[in-house]
C-alpha cells in the first residue's frame, strides 16, 4: 500500500529523523499545544513521533509527516488514527492534525486532512471517520467544518477526566488548594453552576476561576461546603490528629495526609464563612 500522499501543496509521507527536530518545536509551542494537557517535553515528542512512524510504516497509513512540497520543510502531523477505546464512540478511525503555529491560517490543515479523509473512504473503504476537539477550539472546529463533518454532540474525554483528578491530588498533597479552570459559558447560569459543581465534588478542586461576574455567584454557590461535608471533615480531622495524622479509615474508607489537606481546607473555608464548625472541632483547631 502506498504510504505516501499527495496534495497540491503538501506530501503526506512516512517520517525521517530529521523530523524530530521541528516537531519537538511545535510541540514545545503553548500556542500549537493550548488544547492539550501540557507541551512536551523533546523525549515525550521523540515518543510520539517514534508510534507515528511505527504505525505509518506497520500499516501504510497512519498520523503522517507533513512536507511543505515547495522547501521540503517538515510542517506537522496529519493523517488518520485509531484512538483510544475508553471514547465513548469507540472504536473508530479519527483524523488528526497538528502543524506548527507559522503554517495555521492558510488552509494547509483542511488540505492534508481533505487528502487523508478520501484516502480513509476510497482506499481503506471506511465507512465513518470522526474528529474531536474541546469546545473552546474554534480553529479546529472550524477545520472540522471546512472537511464538511457534522457535530454529533459533545462527551468528556476519560483521559482529561483522570488529569483532572491527578491534578488536584497532587496540589494537595504538596500543601496546594487546587482551583479549576474557567468554564467557556457566560450567560447559563445553571450550565455555569453545573460546571463548578462537578469541579468540586467529582474532581476535588475547591477554587474555581471565572471571567465574567454572571460566572462569580454559581462559582461561590457551588464550591461553599455544606453541613455533611463539614461534619465529616471535622470527624476525619480529629481522629487524624488523634493518630499523629497518620492514615485512618472513616466510614469505610482509607484516609492520608493527601485528603487531610482536601478536608483542612474545607474546614477552613467553612469556619471563614461564618459556617456552624462541631464544637470539638472548632475547640481543636481554631480557638
Amino acid at each position: 500500500m502506498n504510504s505516501v500522499l499527495e496534495t497540491p501543496r503538501l506530501r503526506l509521507r512516512p517520517w525521517t529523523a530529521a523530523d524530530r527536530v521541528p516537531f519537538a518545536a511545535l510541540n514545545a509551542d503553548p500556542r500549537v499545544m493550548a488544547f492539550f494537557p501540557a507541551p512536551l517535553t523533546k523525549p515525550q515528542s521523540d515518543a510520539l513521533a517514534d508510534r507515528c512512524d511505527a504505525l505509518v510504516r506497520e500499516h501504510g497509513w497512519g498520523p503522517w509527516a507533513v512536507e511543505n512540497k515547495a522547501n521540503g520543510a517538515f510542517i506537522g502531523l496529519v493523517g488518520l488514527h485509531v484512538p483510544s477505546p475508553l471514547l465513548p464512540f469507540a472504536p473508530c478511525v479519527e483524523v488528526a492534525w497538528r502543524l506548527a503555529h507559522a503554517y495555521w491560517g492558510q488552509g494547509l490543515a483542511s488540505e492534508a486532512a481533505a487528502r487523508a479523509l478520501r484516502f480513509g473512504f476510497e482506499t481503506l473503504g471506511l465507512k465513518e471517520i470522526v474528529a474531536f476537539t474541546t469546545v473552546g477550539n474554534h480553529r479546529s472546529r472550524a477545520v472540522m467544518e471546512r472537511l464538511g463533518m457534522h457535530p454529533a454532540g459533545q462527551f468528556e474525554h476519560p483521559l482529561i477526566v483522570r488529569a483532572k483528578c491527578e491534578i488536584s491530588a497532587a496540589a494537595l498533597a504538596s500543601g496546594v488548594v487546587p482551583s479549576h479552570n474557567v468554564t467557556t459559558e457566560l450567560k447559563d447560569i445553571e450550565y455555569i453552576r453545573n460546571d463548578a459543581q462537578r469541579a468540586r465534588r467529582e474532581f476535588g478542586y475547591l477554587r474555581m476561576w471565572s471571567i465574567h461576574p454572571n460566572q462569580i455567584v454559581p462559582i461561590l454557590e457551588a464550591m461553599r461546603p455544606d453541613f455533611s461535608e463539614v461534619q465529616a471533615a471535622a470527624e476525619i480531622l480529629i481522629a487524624a490528629q488523634d493518630k499523629d495524622w497518620g492514615p485512618i479509615q472513616h466510614a469505610g474508607k482509607l484516609h492520608d495526609r493527601a485528603s487531610y489537606r482536601y478536608y483542612w481546607e474545607l474546614l477552613e473555608r467553612a469556619h471563614v464563612t461564618g459556617m456552624d464548625i462541631p464544637g470539638e472541632a472548632k475547640s481543636r483547631f481554631f480557638v
